[in-house]
This record gives C-alpha cells, sequence and structure tokens, in this order.
C-alpha cells in the first residue's frame, strides 16, 4: 500500500515519467511495433498494447513508491483520478497516458452516406 503522501506535483511528475517513459526510444519501439501488430483490432490492442504499456508504466510508478503489481496500479489510478478533479494539468497529462492504452478507432467506411451492405 502506498503509505507516502502522494501530492498533485507528484502526480504530475509520475504522469510525465510515464509519457517520457513511453517515448523513450527502447519502448518507443516496442509499442509502434505492438500498434502495427494489433491493427484496426480492439481485441489485438488488448492482448499486445495494453500488456505493453502497463508494463512501462508499472516500472515508472514503482519510482514513485507504488508497489510495481496490480494493486499499485490500483492505487496510482485512483489517486491520478481524484488529482484529475482538482487539477487541470494532471487532468491533460493522464488524458495522454490513457491515449497510449485506448486504440484510435477509426470509424468504418461509409459509401455515399449509405451504410454498405
Amino acid at each position: 500500500m502506498y503509505a507516502a503522501p502522494f501530492t498533485i506535483d507528484k502526480g504530475r511528475a509520475a504522469l510525465a515519467a510515464i509519457l517520457s517513459a513511453f517515448e523513450s526510444p527502447p519502448h518507443q519501439g516496442r509499442i509502434l511495433a505492438a500498434k502495427q501488430e494489433a491493427g484496426n483490432s480492439m481485441i489485438r490492442y488488448q492482448q499486445v498494447v495494453f500488456p505493453l504499456c502497463t508494463e512501462i508504466q508499472l516500472g515508472v510508478i514503482a519510482q514513485f513508491g507504488f508497489q510495481p503489481d496490480g494493486e499499485g496500479i490500483i492505487q496510482f489510478t485512483q489517486h491520478i483520478k481524484m488529482m484529475e478533479r482538482e487539477d487541470q494539468e494532471v487532468a491533460r497529462l493522464a488524458h495522454l497516458v490513457k491515449n497510449y492504452f485506448i486504440p484510435q478507432m477509426t470509424p468504418p467506411p461509409m459509401s455515399h452516406g449509405h451504410l454498405r451492405q
């Protein structure tokens, strides 16, 4: 369980560190490859990209005093959700982090305003 006070400044720093980890050369290539492997499949995205991003995030939150496991990620997420309501920068950074976990959805092609049949 997380014991030390987790302040808004620490929340901002943790989220920035997660984003930095995602964008670092070793992880960025792995994430890109996983996204390409998943393609447009939400199921494949959850099987390939989500676990990779979670693994990277666990390594970062451990540096901020959270356990690098499922319980630690839940506690971290709960702290961040509370902080999002109080601080716009935490909300902005949290949104950027979430974008790594949730795929960009491409709407199905339409033909002249009619659904394809």
